[in-house]
């Protein structure tokens, strides 16, 4: 950790004063600012004790919240504005701070009553005390009422505000002051020193570095990727390509050998045709031989000889010519 030294961080605060006047000058002015515009309350309390009852612990803890309720309602609280003079508005204003609450575990009634005024404060006490005595008289009238209420504690009137301290309010203004005017400034001087060491300039240029490497490996990560991906859209496409060319050699080799097929049947049809016409020829040439008449000439015509090969006869002779005639 940096080492700071107390007579530059001194020098530092000496030669901005100003700020830290600013500052505190600016929390003295929130806390006159509050003192005005804060309204003192007087404050009034007082205890009642319920004794005489009987029954179950729930039924007592029963009867306490129906006692409290009595003391916050509407007729109680009526009767004693009534009694006291007081108009609907401050009776508004009394019934948000008028507090009451039964002690846990004990059979104790708190009643507290905060106004501006601390003789407002005390009659209300003690009129709202009155009143909620004659609502039970009243209410719990009967030979078995054995309710009974002990005021422990009676109201007074107060003579110091609760919420209201101007002194106090002031003190905590300057101390405030001064303790952000000193966190400030101590911020302030550390940040300037942090900047002008020589630690700090090494601390970044080796962040710096390292960013940089950083980027450099990403680069490089990336470079790497896209070749990678690039090679592996070469290959796709050449085994498309290959697909496609066998698809088509396939579709070539089937157009040929549909076409060499038809080529054989035709040449075999007319192989055929030429069969059964040589076969005919043949059989009606022998049909002619066997049915012609035998002419006896002393010289036989002068015809134009052919050469006939040794071991032929007729009937190959004859097949042969015609065969070549078609």
């Amino acid at each position: 950790m940096q080492e700071i030294r107390l007579r530059e961080l001194f020098k530092y605060y000496a030669t901005t004063w100003p700020l830290s006047v600013a500052i505190v000058v600016g929390c003295l002015l929130v806390g006159v600012t509050y003192n005005v515009t804060q309204t003192p309350l007087y404050k009034s309390s007082a205890k009642i004790a319920v004794s005489g009852r009987t029954g179950s612990s729930a039924s007592r803890e029963t009867e306490l919240g129906n006692l409290v309720e009595l003391i916050k309602s509407q007729h109680v609280l009526d009767v004693t504005a009534k009694d006291l003079g007081t108009d609907a508005k401050a009776m508004s204003e009394i019934r948000q701070t008028l507090s009451v609450a039964n002690t846990k575990n004990t059979e104790i009634i708190s009643l507290e009553l905060a106004t501006a005024s601390p003789d407002t404060s005390y009659a209300f006490v003690q009129g709202i005390i009155s009143s909620f005595q004659e609502s039970i008289g009243r209410i719990y009238d009967s030979p078995d009422n054995t309710i009974r209420l002990t005021i422990i504690d009676q109201p007074a009137i107060s003579t110091s505000s609760y919420n209201y301290q101007p002194m106090n309010s002031y003190a905590i203004a300057l101390a405030s002051g001064l303790a952000i005017s000193f966190i400030i400034a101590f911020v302030r001087f550390d940040i300037k020193s942090a900047t002008k060491s020589p630690a700090h300039g090494s601390i970044q240029l080796e962040h710096a570095q390292t960013a940089a490497r950083v980027a450099a490996a990403r680069a490089e990560k990336l470079a790497y990727d896209t070749q990678a991906f690039k090679i592996k859209a070469e290959r796709d496409a050449h085994k498309a390509a290959f697909r496609i060319q066998q698809k088509s050699s396939v579709r070539v080799a089937k157009i040929r050998a549909a076409r060499d097929l038809e080529v054989a049947r035709r040449d075999a049809r007319i192989y055929v045709d030429t069969s059964r016409k040589v076969v005919d020829a043949i059989s009606n040439h022998k049909l002619n031989e066997a049915t012609r008449p035998v002419l006896h000439i002393s010289t036989p015509p002068q015809t134009t000889q052919q050469s006939i090969p040794s071991g032929t006869n007729k009937t190959q002779l004859s097949a042969q010519t015609l065969i070549s005639r078609f």
